[in-house]
C-alpha cells in the first residue's frame, strides 16, 4: 500500500511539473509573438514615424499623465475623464494614420511600439 501512495504522489509531482512546463508557452518573446510587426519595419521608416510623432506622443503621455491623476481623487471628474479619453482616442488614431502613410502597419494603433511606453501595460494604465 505505501509503494501505492509513493507512485501516486510520484505521478501528481511529475503531472504538476508538466502542466506547469505546457502553461509557460511562448509568449512575445519568443518568435515573432506580438512585436512580430514592429521587428520587421525598416529602421528609416521607424525613425520617420517616430519624428513624425513625437509631439502626439508627448501629448499622449500628458493625457496618461492626467488622466492618472483624475483618476485617483476620491469623486473623479466624469466629464474631465471622458474628454482625456476622447482626446487619447484622436491622438492615437492620428498615430495610426501617420503610421500608414509611413508604411509601417501596426504602429500606433496596438502595436508594442507606439513610442516612449514601449508596450509597457502595467498597474494605473488606463484604456
Amino acid at each position: 500500500m505505501k509503494k501505492i501512495w509513493i507512485l501516486v504522489a510520484g505521478a501528481a509531482l511529475v503531472g504538476m511539473m508538466a502542466v506547469q512546463g505546457f502553461a509557460w508557452g511562448g509568449g512575445p518573446g519568443r518568435g515573432k509573438g506580438m512585436m512580430g510587426s514592429c521587428m520587421e519595419m525598416a529602421p528609416e521608416s521607424r525613425a520617420a514615424f517616430l519624428k513624425d510623432t513625437a509631439e502626439l506622443r508627448v501629448a499622449l503621455e500628458t493625457n496618461r499623465a492626467e488622466l492618472a491623476a483624475a483618476m485617483s481623487a476620491e469623486h473623479p471628474d466624469t466629464a474631465r475623464v471622458e474628454a482625456l479619453y476622447q482626446e487619447m482616442a484622436r491622438h492615437k488614431a492620428t498615430m495610426a494614420m501617420k503610421a500608414k502613410a509611413h508604411g509601417l502597419a501596426g504602429m500606433g494603433d496596438g502595436c508594442g511600439c507606439d513610442g516612449m511606453r514601449q508596450g509597457r501595460m502595467g498597474a494605473g494604465r488606463a484604456q
